[in-house]
């Protein structure tokens, strides 16, 4: 896959944010975190909270539209009870796209499975769910790019 461009090159911190969250009261404190940064919450998806998806296979079937760039993701770890936020920061990693992990699953999350899978894939991770440094985060691996 080719490297993904920002969607306001030349504009540092105007960026556009997709979040990945299949509960719509956190989709839209995720969504309200990425406004007050400054940035856009944007997607697709006419099922969820403008600014957000809440399945992988929604993820999937707009993560290639020419007409949405997103610059970077944020993702919780399980949607519908499964830990399918890794293959969202897969998909991501495959695409260039910066993506950070948000999840309440922060009980000892280094000695757990799937924390040694997220950071092998390069994945930063949010693991109070704290939606706001989520963000900060993400805009930090955006401004990295």
């Amino acid at each position: 896959m080719s490297k993904r461009k920002l969607s306001r090159p030349g504009q540092l911190g105007i960026y556009v944010v997709l979040i990945v969250e299949d509960k719509a009261e956190e989709a839209e404190k995720a969504v309200k975190a990425v406004k007050e940064k400054g940035c856009i919450a944007s997607s697709a998806s006419l099922t969820s909270p403008i600014g957000s998806v809440s399945s992988l296979e929604e993820f999937r079937q707009h993560l290639d539209n020419p007409e949405v760039i997103w610059d970077g993701v944020i993702t919780d770890l399980y949607l519908t009870q499964e830990p399918l936020g890794l293959e969202v920061v897969l998909e991501c990693k495959q695409r260039s796209i910066p993506c950070v992990i948000c999840t309440d699953q922060y009980s000892h999350a280094d000695s757990r499975w799937w924390y040694k899978i997220a950071k092998e894939l390069g994945a930063e991770l949010e693991v109070r769910k704290n939606w706001r440094s989520a963000v900060d985060k993400l805009i930090g691996l955006i401004e990295k790019k």
